[in-house]
């Protein structure tokens, strides 16, 4: 619902990802500069595996603009693919055979629907290397967004049995200086201990030849209020939001503010009094809402939190059955992230990003940039 909405086609080592993006105004700048920088996030924060250092995440824009703007048209982006080796690669470099589904993959369930008995041309679609073309897509709607003034970040919150510390993201926070300090920790970590703590335990992991699940919030502020609709379902802000960055491979649960834990609390605990002042307006003294309320924003920042779980390829896999027989093996060694906590956290604020810049686009009603940002 809502004037944007977007495609991407190709597969996960095919010669290239196309991201085509309808309903962007005329006159919003492609900016260039974030683009990189949250591709180059998405490639070399910690937990990644071998594939994002072969990868270098060149990217065309070939329709949609007019110099360095868009003129109103569908934007088409490509992202060409470096490493053209196949999904079923192990951890030698090996061909795999994906006879064997990988428990918790795509594997066995996109075998079944098509009628496999390998499963490659399953692993090619469902890969993560799609979320490369996600990141493209946020990076230009947060340009929406910084029009508007509002600001987002990334933090991831746990590794394993590390947990970074969190923060009461209440109306009027700045995000700015804490977006550089996360962005210069290679976990997106508030806490340079937690940090050295997470990192030791990727490294047990993948010497283990295993992998390991986390957790993320995506912050953004300030929002205005009244984004979003109660009515229809399509409306709700609270709905697009999860629907959204439940679709990144990987992400098993989405809560907006403090969902998560909320079913062991009493209503008069869990839910913040509300408070009025001159210069501040309607605030609430803690943001459990995470800024939503009726599916609508109610000016605190938005808070979304999502779990990752650990990556289904295994350096030492699980027992499997074949799609050809069903005999007992096991699945191969197929090369992974260790954990995909952070990388999965810049594209969740990339998603979040296309969601609040479709309905602000959606209230501005303008076929131009400028006009929307200050209207």
């Amino acid at each position: 619902m809502g004037r944007l909405s977007f495609q991407v086609t190709g597969e996960s080592h095919g010669p290239e990802l196309n991201l085509v993006l309808t309903g962007l105004p005329a006159g919003l700048e492609i900016p260039r500069e974030r683009i990189d920088h949250w591709l180059s996030l998405r490639r070399q924060l910690a937990g990644r595996g071998p594939r994002a250092a072969r990868e270098s995440d060149l990217w065309t824009v070939t329709t949609g603009v007019s110099g360095d703007h868009t003129n109103g048209g569908p934007l088409h982006i490509s992202i060409a693919n470096k490493d053209r080796s196949g999904e079923s690669v192990d951890r030698q470099g090996a061909k795999a055979n994906l006879e064997f589904p990988r428990p918790g993959h795509a594997d066995l369930a996109g075998a079944l629907k098509w009628g496999l008995d390998d499963a490659t041309a399953v692993a090619e679609l469902a890969s993560a290397r799609i979320t490369a073309a996600y990141t493209v897509l946020g990076a230009i709607c947060q340009e929406i967004l910084a029009g508007a003034g509002c600001h987002s970040l990334a933090h991831v919150t746990r590794v394993g049995t590390v947990i970074d510390r969190r923060r009461n993201w209440r109306k009027g926070v700045r995000l700015s200086r804490l977006v550089e300090q996360l962005e210069a920790s290679s976990l997106l970590f508030l806490d340079g201990k937690r940090e050295q703590e997470a990192r030791k335990l990727l490294t047990e992991v993948d010497l283990a030849g295993d992998t390991v699940g986390g957790a993320f919030e995506i912050v953004v502020a300030p929002v205005p209020p009244g984004l979003g609709g109660p009515q229809p379902l399509g409306a709700r802000l609270d709905s697009r939001l999860a629907a959204t960055v439940m679709g990144i491979p990987g992400v098993r649960a989405v809560a907006i503010g403090d969902a998560f834990g909320a079913d062991r609390l009493l209503g008069s605990r869990f839910h913040s009094p509300l408070h009025y002042s001159a210069g501040k307006g309607y605030f609430h003294q803690r943001n459990t809402a995470g800024g939503v309320e009726g599916g609508m924003s109610n000016g605190e920042p938005i808070v979304l939190r999502a779990v990752v779980k650990p990556l289904a390829s295994l350096g030492k896999p699980l027992a499997s059955a074949s799609l050809r027989d069903g005999r007992a093996g096991t699945a191969p060694a197929v090369r992974s992230d260790v954990c995909a906590a952070a990388p999965a956290a810049i594209v969740a604020r990339a998603l979040v990003a296309f969601v609040l810049a479709d309905v602000l686009l959606d209230r501005g009603q303008g076929d131009g940039f400028e006009p929307i940002c200050h209207r």
